[in-house]
């Protein structure tokens, strides 16, 4: 904010005035904004659907799956099962729930805006539903024997883990105030996804192709979340 000093004209003499003029570039569009968020949304969204067809039609991706599957079950130890059972976690509901309403609660105080822990909640929350109907329209069996644990999911794409990690991380940021421009905080939440996919592979829980859709649910739903969300410059009045 920069305070810039004018002179009107009084009958009783000069008065000089302090006017603040913000530093800030002018506001993104809304509109535009709004569309690029949907438009990166729904190209999510078909790239989840082409996953979920190739899978339906014995494509390429089951045999990536299997190549991948072979290659990581022969490393497979007490010691890193262990560890990949606790980052794990970071994506399971007992931690994305709690953590979710928490979040909510923080950014609507924090930004003054009900309305925001409203959209932080339902995107996580539909990513949830999303995730669940996802698996008893595409009928992907998990992994063969030879996994370190296994479980009885008759269907698995896509991975609920990667898909609320994603949503759950990425809406957050957006909520807060991440832009484009603030790379780390991308590559951070690439790198958590990426941990989180790689246990549930490693687990044998989940193929390859089912964490890839995972991602797509959840960016997906992050972009619909972010059209959703108030202008960050609109949120609150800003004092002169």
């Amino acid at each position: 904010m920069t305070a810039v000093s004018t002179s009107t004209g009084h009958p009783g003499g000069h008065v000089r005035q302090t006017v603040a003029v913000s530093d800030r570039p002018p506001p993104f569009p809304l509109w535009l904004r709004t569309l690029l968020c949907l438009t990166a949304s729904a190209i999510c969204f078909a790239l989840l659907v082409a996953v979920a067809y190739n899978i339906r039609g014995g494509g390429g991706a089951l045999w990536l799956d299997r190549e991948i599957a072979e290659r990581v079950h022969p490393h497979v130890g007490p010691r890193r099962t262990k560890l990949a059972l606790t980052l794990t976690q970071i994506g399971s509901p007992m931690f994305i729930v709690p953590a979710t309403l928490s979040a909510a609660l923080i950014i609507a105080v924090a930004r003054r805006s009900i309305w925001t822990g409203i959209v932080v909640t339902a995107t996580v929350g539909l990513v949830g539903i999303g995730s669940t109907v996802g698996k008893q329209i595409i009928t992907a069996a998990h992994p063969p024997p030879g996994s370190p644990i296994q479980v009885a999911l008759a269907h698995t794409f896509p991975s609920g883990h990667v898909s609320a990690t994603v949503s759950f991380l990425g809406i957050v940021a957006i909520a807060f105030g991440a832009k484009p421009r603030h790379v780390l905080v991308w590559l951070g939440i690439a790198a958590v996804t990426a941990v989180v996919a790689a246990t549930r592979i490693y687990l044998g829980v989940h193929w390859f192709s089912d964490t890839v859709g995972g991602v797509f649910l959840g960016c997906s739903a992050v972009f619909a979340g972010a059209a959703l969300l108030p202008h960050p410059d609109r949120r609150r009045p800003h004092p002169p």
